[in-house]
């Protein structure tokens, strides 16, 4: 029996809905960059940075997980178009915000909406006819977007309009995810039980997932201060948030990697 007895969804729409997840966690890649500028226009202390970008990502993960619980799938277009919004807003409010508690708690509310977003576009990815494949294709998609929307806020929009046009971009581009929205599937079918089941907790299962906690706290830990990190190495600002954008860009070389390797080894 298949475990998507449920029609297919058509490729565009699939790809508007890996557009939107991309430009909702376009802010986890580019937080070296922006915080970093927080830090140097003093909107921000250097301690408070590491606060501000853990709220952030925490409350991505905390949207993804309520949308799940709690939105219906029904209506989907209808959540991506006032998630999109809600971003759009606090990345404008983010321009008002000045100090460690009140980035934290704007930050964190974009988030949470972000995170709204990232549900969508997971709730795409399971229904398609091989959701590791496509899995691995937005990992690909979402990192070449941070790499060049990081180069280009390092070599063109900071150096013109300051942190302050970094994160009016970022607002744009969530409301370009309203449009987005008539692209993807308006609605999302129930997942078939069979779809759901299968999985259970062991050694096996845990393991993996260990790894990638691991290896992600390592790396989110480092990441929130790469900037100032690479600064105090001897790199200019431009030449830090180039780093920053080269890193990202070695990212989808490794997703590449993954994408061709799922379907080929067990």
């Amino acid at each position: 029996m298949s475990t998507h007895p449920i029609a297919p969804i058509p490729a565009p729409q699939v790809v508007a809905a890996l557009a939107i997840g991309t430009i909702a966690v376009l802010m986890v890649g580019l937080q070296p960059i922006l915080l970093g500028e927080l830090v140097d226009a003093h909107q921000v202390s250097l301690e408070g940075v590491g606060i501000v970008a853990m709220a952030e990502i925490i409350l991505l993960g905390l949207g993804v997980v309520l949308g799940d619980a709690l939105l219906p799938v029904g209506q989907l277009r209808l959540i991506t178009i006032a998630a999109a919004l809600a971003v759009a807003g606090l990345d404008g409010l983010t321009l008002r915000a000045s100090g460690d508690g009140a980035m934290t708690a704007v930050r964190a509310a974009a988030g949470l909406a972000e995170g709204v977003l990232v549900w969508g576009t997971t709730g795409v990815i399971v229904r398609t006819s091989n959701p590791a494949r496509v899995g691995g294709m937005f990992f690909v998609l979402q990192t070449l977007a941070q790499a060049l929307l990081g180069f280009l806020l390092a070599n063109a929009i900071i150096p013109r309009w300051g942190w302050q046009g970094g994160f009016m971009a970022l607002g744009i581009l969530a409301l370009s995810c309203c449009w987005l929205a008539f692209a993807q599937p308006a609605r999302l079918a129930p997942l078939a039980q069979s779809a759901m089941s299968g999985f259970r907790w062991s050694a096996r299962t845990v393991k993996p997932l260990a790894v990638a906690f691991l290896q992600l706290s390592t790396l989110g830990a480092f990441w929130a201060y790469l900037e100032p990190l690479g600064k105090a190495a001897g790199f200019d600002a431009r030449g830090a948030q180039t780093l920053i954008a080269a890193v990202l860009a070695t990212q989808v070389v490794a997703g590449s990697v993954a994408t061709f390797a799922v379907c080929r080894l067990p």
